[in-house]
């Protein structure tokens, strides 16, 4: 799971250019994690929708990724690979909780954002994966405000989500690597 943006790492790497073999996972996952919200950020805006194969797919490469990034530290061994796939577990809990709330408020949030929360939990540890859903909901507060009191749209008019969380992952991205 990353905790380095990718410029951070980009910048390691021309710094330290013998860091390269272990940067190389939290580029590749800064890199399918930017793709796929912004690719569900587009379907999100236009369908509505978001297709549950892609989201599979994107947490079977996760828990690769994880799988690999321990194999890949040097350290191999059934405590790390247990310490890794707990953290993991941890990092699906607000995707979870999120599902929960889903159901029982009849889709306020829909089903698709919290499968795109339950697939960044296998990309983020948990403090970063709460950071950016606390900053997509702040985001996502400032427009609905708008819509409602500018643009005087009715209290049921749908705001697509995954959009903020796209953008809240770009700022996160851009402010790690400003620190």
């Amino acid at each position: 799971m990353q905790n380095i943006s990718i410029f951070s790492a980009i910048k390691l790497i021309q710094i330290y250019p013998n860091m390269a073999k272990y940067l190389i996972i939290p580029i590749i996952s800064n890199l399918i994690c930017i793709s796929y919200l912004g690719y569900n950020a587009y379907l999100d805006i236009r369908t509505k929708e978001i297709p549950v194969k892609n989201s599979i797919i994107m947490a079977f490469i996760g828990v690769a990724l994880s799988i690999v990034s321990v194999v890949c530290s040097g350290y191999f061994g059934m405590r790390l690979l247990f310490s890794v796939l707990m953290n993991t577990a941890i990092s699906l809990i607000p995707g979870i909780i999120l599902f929960l709330v889903s159901k029982y408020t009849n889709q306020m949030i829909g089903y698709g954002d919290t499968m795109v929360i339950v697939v960044l939990g296998l990309y983020l540890d948990v403090k970063n994966l709460m950071g950016l859903i606390v900053l997509a909901f702040f985001i996502a507060g400032l427009v609905a405000l708008y819509e409602f009191i500018i643009r005087k749209k009715d209290k049921k008019h749908e705001i697509p989500f995954v959009p903020f969380l796209f953008i809240s992952y770009v700022i996160i991205n851009c402010t790690q690597f400003i620190h």
